[in-house]
C-alpha cells in the first residue's frame, strides 16, 4: 500500500506534521485491504484548508467506494475521524465478501448433492 499526500493550502510546518501524523495512523488501514493484491492499493490523502476549517478526503484507489471527506477545525482530529469511517467502509466491504463466499460455498454444497 502506497501513501500519497496532497495538501497545497498547508505550509510547510503544518504539512510535514500532517505527513508524519496522517502516515503513522493511516497504517492500520493496511490490515483492512483484501491480501491477495496488497500492493495495488494507494491511499491517497488530501487535506484542505478553508477559513481555518481542515477537509480531509481519504480514497482508496483500487477498491470501489471508498471516498471518505471529514470537516474539522482540529487537524489531527479530522484525520482520525476520516481513518474510522475509512477502516468502517473496508470491514463492510469484507465483511460482504464473506458472507457472499459462504452463501456461494453452500449454493455448491446443495447442488453437488
Amino acid at each position: 500500500m502506497r501513501l500519497t499526500f496532497n495538501a497545497a493550502d498547508i505550509t510547510s510546518p503544518t504539512y510535514e506534521t500532517l505527513e508524519e501524523y496522517a502516515t503513522k495512523r493511516l497504517v492500520k488501514v493496511r490490515k483492512y485491504l483484501p491480501k491477495d493484491n496488497e500492493a495495488d492499493y494507494e491511499l491517497r490523502t488530501s487535506v484542505k484548508l478553508n477559513n481555518g476549517i481542515f477537509d480531509t478526503t481519504l480514497e482508496v484507489v483500487g477498491m470501489k467506494n471508498t471516498v471518505v471527506s471529514v470537516r474539522d477545525r482540529d487537524m489531527r482530529k479530522c484525520i482520525d475521524e476520516a481513518q474510522d469511517l475509512l477502516i468502517r467502509n473496508l470491514r463492510k466491504i469484507k465483511e460482504k465478501k464473506i458472507g457472499l463466499r459462504r452463501i456461494k460455498a453452500k449454493f455448491v454444497d446443495i447442488v453437488s448433492t
